[in-house]
């Protein structure tokens, strides 16, 4: 089994992690976690900053905050919370993440038994 880990590279804390196939779908190359697997407590949201044509669905981005809240770099997640595709809702409501590192976060896989 695959554990995937986010974490956030200003605290070293971890943002999400999951188990690839359990807690974790890959869809286009990105991996959608469980909302209930994320932390979100030092994210900060943008909602409906993107209109996807594909999905057919607006999505919200989520920032590293600093200690104020306010965000910081670039969108390190999002969320389409609701698709109207069929191809794509067994992502509706799930947090998407890039399957690489960033200014902001460190994406890390282990294998696991």
């Amino acid at each position: 089994m695959t554990q995937v880990t986010i974490t956030n590279k200003q605290n070293n804390e971890i943002i999400t992690e999951g188990i690839l196939g359990q807690d974790i779908e890959i869809v286009e190359g990105y991996y959608y976690f469980d909302p209930s697997k994320v932390d979100l407590s030092g994210l900060t949201i943008k909602k409906a900053a993107y209109f996807c044509p594909v999905k057919n669905s607006k999505c919200d981005y989520y920032f590293v905050s600093d200690a104020t809240g306010n965000p910081v770099g670039r969108e390190i997640a999002w969320v389409y919370p609701e698709i109207s595709n069929n191809l794509f809702s067994s992502i509706a409501g799930k947090i998407g993440f890039y399957s690489k590192s960033s200014e902001q976060v460190q994406f890390s896989t282990n294998e696991i038994n």
